[in-house]
């Protein structure tokens, strides 16, 4: 199986806070949406995916890149994959364990409020056919009464990894797309590349926003890297971390 780590396109907390000195959290958005530069890079990202644009590809160019994805309930990555949905016509999965580090939160003062997410209809909302799981209710998605601590993200990653090896055996011509967050997608590939964890981490794996890396499952605990944080995909001016 061929897995696509993709991280979301530019939100409104990536734009607010790049270039800040001095970061004011009370301005930090809980579930941030896509600025508009986010939605053009999405639709960079949607076209180099249903034309399967792939340098160096080993699958069909006349098929998507991808034959199913899976998306994070945060908002920033369901209006990401939305743009992918309009232009293919592939299975799309919310799994609700690809959130970012840290999960749903505000800070007010120097308190954290938890927020619940967003509901299952404004899921629906955003992209009609995909498929939500029965934890993602109208209430939101989002329980736990503080914020996810590192160690405990790391532990989710090795879950989600366990489930990523499970799902690559009973589907090896699979093509899957992740679309995830920054943070999560390096503490993933940190433990499928078998990297001891540390807090903090002693190294990160770059992306841009909607920087893919491809990996490829070989057998259960061999795993090829074929390129990281790729951006062919976009424009010199589409380029944001």
């Amino acid at each position: 199986m061929n897995l696509y780590l993709i991280r979301h396109a530019e939100s409104v907390n990536n734009a607010r806070f790049r270039d800040a000195d001095v970061v004011d959290v009370s301005l930090r958005d809980p579930d941030p949406a896509l600025t508009s530069l986010g939605h053009v890079q999405a639709q960079h990202l949607a076209h180099f995916v249903a034309h399967a644009a792939e340098p160096y590809a080993q699958h069909p160019h006349d098929e998507p890149l991808l034959t199913r994805l899976i998306v994070s309930p945060m908002r920033r990555a369901l209006e990401t994959a939305r743009a992918i949905a309009e232009r293919t016509s592939i299975p799309i999965d919310v799994w609700d364990d690809v959130y970012e580090v840290g999960g749903m939160f505000d800070i007010v003062g120097e308190e954290y409020i938890p927020r619940p997410g967003m509901a299952r209809a404004d899921m629906q909302a955003i992209i009609p056919r995909a498929s939500l799981p029965p934890t993602i209710t109208e209430q939101g998605w989002w329980d736990r009464p503080a914020p996810e601590t590192f160690a405990e993200a790391h532990e989710r990653a090795q879950q989600v990894a366990d489930r990523l090896r499970t799902y690559a055996a009973k589907h090896p011509e699979e093509r899957l797309g992740v679309v995830s967050h920054g943070i999560f997608i390096t503490l993933l590939l940190r433990v499928l590349l078998g990297a001891t964890f540390n807090e903090p981490l002693p190294a990160y794996f770059y992306h841009n926003n909607t920087g893919i890396t491809r990996l490829e499952f070989i057998q259960p605990h061999e795993i090829a890297v074929h390129y990281t944080n790729f951006i062919g995909h976009l424009p010199g001016e589409c380029l944001t971390y």
